[in-house]
């Protein structure tokens, strides 16, 4: 069977066979979901068409996943793909993207279908909201694991201190081009994580794991 009868966004067969090798077969985001205190949260942030959100639901000590995606056509694949898993219970999905800390608007983008990635492009397409990560993490009630992989939005969300004290481990893919990684690393230093560089099989990118 086709796997694009499965997975209904664009681009299918690459992005499929990329995304899901990735996400099941290399597990990329094994390291944050080692060891994990009972009943943790997973912050996914850039969810695109649920590959991670789901991956995280089948850990046995997250209770939640908490699933952030801007744009609505990657949105509605996001949907579609969680109405199908049987812990879709434990998946709350938003179609929001993640900005600086005290964000809280809307802004319209050029639409997806345009190339418009990271960092988002002003333009006349769809309407998206923009969350601040402090926002994000006032959804969590105790512990938390945060993965980022947004594109250029994890400059905007650690361009200043934030309260992290309910999240011990985070996973963030940081592309060169948007910012020098030094910046989040210092930031995250200074809210009390130690952090590594490992490399990344995406170009002109860079894993940071972050922990305390």
């Amino acid at each position: 069977m086709a796997i694009s009868s499965h997975f209904p966004f664009r681009k299918v067969e690459r992005d499929a066979f990329e995304i899901l090798t990735s996400t099941f077969i290399y597990e990329d985001y094994l390291w944050l979901v080692s060891d994990l205190k009972p009943n943790t949260t997973a912050i996914d942030v850039g969810a695109y068409i649920g590959d991670t959100a789901l991956y995280f639901a089948m850990q046995p000590n997250i209770k939640e996943v908490l699933a952030f995606e801007p744009y609505k056509s990657n949105f509605e694949a996001l949907k579609a793909n969680i109405s199908r898993s049987p812990r879709k219970e434990k998946i709350k999905l938003f179609n929001a993207a993640i900005g600086k800390p005290g964000s809280n608007y809307k802004l319209k983008v050029k639409d997806i279908k345009e190339e418009a990635y990271a960092p988002l492009e002003l333009g006349n397409g769809e309407e998206i909201e923009v969350l601040g990560l402090d926002t994000v993490l006032n959804k969590v009630e105790n512990n938390a694991v945060l993965k980022i992989n947004c594109d250029g939005c994890e400059f905007f969300a650690f361009e200043c201190c934030v309260d992290f004290s309910k999240v011990y481990r985070m996973q963030i893919l940081a592309y060169n081009s948007f910012g020098p990684v030094e910046i989040i690393e210092q930031t995250l230093a200074k809210v009390g994580f130690n952090s590594k560089r490992a490399p990344s099989r995406v170009k002109d990118t860079v894993w940071i794991y972050a922990w305390k």
